[in-house]
């Protein structure tokens, strides 16, 4: 027993493993990847529609054809309980792929047997690990250090823990090669389905399946108790409030139904579509709100929509419950102009820099005068009021650099403590006086929280409770019990453009998804859903996938692929009806957005900035600089993320319309452009792809819509699932990457498209004590370690995350 289990062979009567596509529940249709063995050779159908001859090793050839003899008997099996064959019938099938599977387990031991492989790393990948553990710690070294972090000496201690760490031998893999003829099968699924393997011991059990029927046949519901029956019976099977089908359920006329439905639905006097109340009264009310009262002067009707969005409404936030600091863009230039003149004594303009979206503050004169009093309290010698402002408009970490000349004659620049200190002070005052200078004007109050509450405070969130208990989950494996928590999840996945699942281990969240998935599928949401998970977790999600739904069609592509390996997959992808395709990440990754669509929106980027540039003065010497370099940066990192793909099918063509992501924390580095150390990235390959095909998502199914016909206002397409228990894990920023990928929608109502404005309004820095890198004791700096407005940043957060905690287990 155990991971190499090999029991000795025996003799196995041959009938028990029937050859081929046919067996006794009739002829499968052939589908890309599927394998057969005819006339003595093995054949996988391509995804041109054509057999194609799979190499198995002669001493696998036997077990290979036990493998695929009880693939289809577990295939007859489940197609008898789907369809409601008579129980007879059921029973004998059953019977059969219990004695082929017997069988096999005694010849060859349990499916899902492996062995483990562990190969020790070579001394070149010893040095690039050692090599990217050295980067990424310098990377995290501050800034506003004594020395440039390229100079400070890495620490005896630390480089014994990088060589301990690089020697270690890489993860084990997991070696199956009795399973090799099934690679990419749709098979493949159910087959390790059938056993509850225990990999600690090696051991497996039966699936349910050999005992019992695990798929219950459903009738069409006839009749509803009541309207809020009918309405969940609607939902279930469209998603839409179908009037024509709960008036068939309740035997009503339509407008009796519509009389019943009462306040259980509303119909929306934007698109005079009817939608249900969990969805009606969550989102962005204030606007709903708006056009109801709008409707509500000429039909009276619309009055009953106003009082359910009054009651919806979030508690207006006053002034005393809002942090202003400077830099928000609530704020209009004209008000900081404002601040300045008055607190400052100086005329100066405000505007956004057009490269990068930063604050430039600009003296009206030339070098303003400041009297002795501004000076006093908000400059230093080194800091005038402005500059000060302009630091704390663009979250710039304030230091005050000297340069001295060390004992062998080099000019270094060192940190003035006490200047620095002194500067970060004076900031400190202008910032307390801003927040309090805004609120004192009693207009510009009142302008500056209806602006705030509009942008901040209009999102009420869903309860999707109620919702997922309504689901019936068609297809479902009788031997599944979603929990109330998965329900709900994946109620919200059904009725959000994308959702979070903030779920703690241990929750069920790769059940929550395959749930999901299959809904969305059965539903029209979407056509092909993609679960993108780690390498190692393929087989695994495959195989609990087709345990939960054992009729369904999934795709499962290999990992560890030559390119043209790839290609065939992706192809088969692209040509099959799947209800998932379940792919690893770095073979997503290959898969190439189509390059006309990212040439376009490099070049959308770079004709505004050449706009920008053209607008300038020829004194601007440096802005015009920094457009020049924003353009080069852009045609590289634009260079860097599209090469290195493989060349054939693009992801527009997969017919992929929907994401899962597994382990998404992996993509929290996407490229952040900021002054602070604490807020930039440069951004990693694979986040910048996975943006990007999320991009192409949703302009493909914006386009679609406008085509078709079902535009409406506020459309808003379904594009991801994200799923990880750590959204944010090492920088506060990592928040605004989540809201950036799952709603850009809502970051854009608030302004907050880029990270920096995304961080004046919700963090802030203080200064702490830490060990001086340079050694010789302690030094102060500013940290980003805080979270501020935190119920407006939770109102956008709560639109898209579903959490589930340990307490909710």
């Amino acid at each position: 027993a155990g991971y190499g289990y090999a029991a000795e062979p025996v003799a196995v009567p041959g009938e028990l493993f029937a050859p081929g596509l046919v067996r006794d529940a009739g002829v499968a249709e052939a589908v890309t990847g599927h394998v057969r063995y005819e006339s003595g050779t093995f054949e996988r159908f391509n995804a041109a529609r054509s057999w194609e001859v799979v190499k198995v090793p002669r001493a696998r050839n036997d077990e290979a054809v036990a493998l695929l003899g009880i693939r289809d008997a577990a295939r007859a099996v489940i197609d008898s309980q789907r369809s409601g064959a008579p129980s007879s019938e059921r029973d004998s099938l059953r019977a059969g792929l219990t004695n082929a599977y017997d069988a096999y387990s005694a010849n060859y031991g349990p499916i899902n047997r492996f062995l483990l492989q562990t190969n020790p790393p070579t001394s070149a990948m010893v040095s690039r690990r050692i090599a990217a553990s050295e980067k990424n710690w310098r990377l995290g070294l501050p800034t506003d250090g004594t020395v440039a972090a390229s100079e400070v000496p890495i620490p005896e201690s630390l480089s014994a823990q990088w060589l301990e760490e690089a020697s270690a031998p890489r993860d084990p893999v997991k070696k199956q090669d009795h399973l090799g003829v099934l690679a990419g099968d749709p098979g493949r699924g159910l087959l390790l389905a059938l056993e509850n393997f225990d990999e600690e011991s090696g051991l497996a059990r039966k699936a349910a399946v050999f005992e019992r029927d695990v798929l219950a046949f459903r009738e069409r519901p006839v009749a509803a108790a009541n309207a809020a029956d009918a309405l969940a019976i609607s939902l279930d099977e469209s998603r839409v409030v179908d009037m024509p089908r709960i008036a068939g359920l309740l035997d009503v006329e339509e407008t009796q139904a519509r009389e019943m439905l009462g306040t259980l639905v509303f119909e929306d006097p934007r698109t005079g579509d009817l939608l249900p109340a969990v969805q009606y009264l969550s989102g962005d009310v204030r606007t709903k709100l708006e056009a109801a009262r709008e409707a509500a002067k000429d039909e009276s009707r619309f009055e009953t929509n106003v009082r359910a969005l009054e009651g919806a409404m979030p508690e207006q936030v006053t002034p005393m419950d809002i942090i202003a600091k400077p830099g928000v863009r609530y704020v209009e230039p004209g008000d900081y102009e404002a601040f300045i003149a008055e607190k400052f004594g100086v005329a100066a303009t405000v505007a956004t820099n057009e490269v990068d979206a930063s604050w430039e503050l600009r003296s009206a004169n030339g070098s303003p005068r400041f009297s002795p009093e501004v000076r006093f309290s908000y400059a230093t010698g080194d800091r005038t009021p402005l500059a000060l402002l302009q630091s704390l408009m663009n979250n710039r970490t304030i230091v005050i650099r000297r340069t001295i000349t060390d004992e062998h004659g080099s000019e270094r620049q060192v940190k003035d403590v006490k200047a620095t200190l002194e500067a970060r002070d004076k900031a400190g005052r202008i910032a307390e006086d801003f927040g309090t200078w805004l609120f004192q004007d009693a207009a510009r109050a009142e302008r500056i929280t209806a602006t705030y509450n509009r942008m901040f405070n209009s999102q009420a969130s869903p309860d999707y409770a109620a919702a997922g208990e309504a689901l019936s989950f068609p297809g479902l494996n009788g031997a599944y019990t979603p929990h109330h928590y998965q329900r709900a999840a994946v109620a919200r996945i059904l009725n959000e453009p994308a959702v979070l699942l903030d779920h703690v281990v241990g929750a069920g969240k790769t059940g929550t998804m395959v749930m999901a998935a299959m809904e969305l599928r059965r539903t029209g949401i979407a056509n092909k859903p993609a679960i993108v998970v780690p390498n190692h977790l393929v087989d695994q999600v495959s195989r609990e996938f087709v345990d939960w739904y054992p009729t369904a069609n999934v795709l499962s592509v290999p990992t560890g692929i030559k390119a043209e390996d790839r290609a065939f997959w992706v192809a088969a992808a692209a040509t099959g009806d799947w209800d998932a395709v379940v792919i690893p990440q770095t073979v997503f990754a290959k898969i190439q957005v189509d390059p006309a669509k990212t040439q376009d929106w490099l070049e959308e980027q770079i004709t505004e900035l050449r706009k920008a540039k053209e607008a300038m003065s020829g004194e601007e010497k440096s802005r015009i600089k920094a457009v020049e370099r924003a353009i080069k940066r852009l045609e590289e990192r634009h260079a860097r993320i599209t090469t290195g793909k493989d060349v054939g099918v693009t992801f527009e063509e997969t017919g992929i319309d929907y994401l899962f992501v597994d382990e998404a924390h992996h993509y929290k580095n996407l490229f952040r452009q900021s002054d602070s150390y604490e807020l930039a990235c440069t951004g990693s390959d694979r986040a910048s792809d996975l943006d990007f095909k999320l991009r192409s998502l949703r302009e493909t199914k914006l386009q679609d819509a406008l085509q078709g016909g079902y535009y409406r206002e506020g459309y808003l397409p379904a594009v991801a699932t994200f799923a990880t228990g750590t959204p944010v894990a090492n920088s506060m920023s990592e928040m605004w990457v989540m809201q950036h990928y799952l709603r850009p929608d809502l970051l854009e109502i608030a302004g907050l498209q880029e990270v920096n404005s995304w961080a004046n309004q919700f963090t802030e820095r203080s200064t702490v004590l830490r060990i001086s890198p340079a050694g010789g004791g302690y030094d102060q700096v500013e940290r980003i370690n805080k979270y501020i407005n935190l119920p407006e940043l939770l109102k956008i957060t709560n639109q898209f995350s579903d959490v589930v905690t340990v307490s909710d287990i």
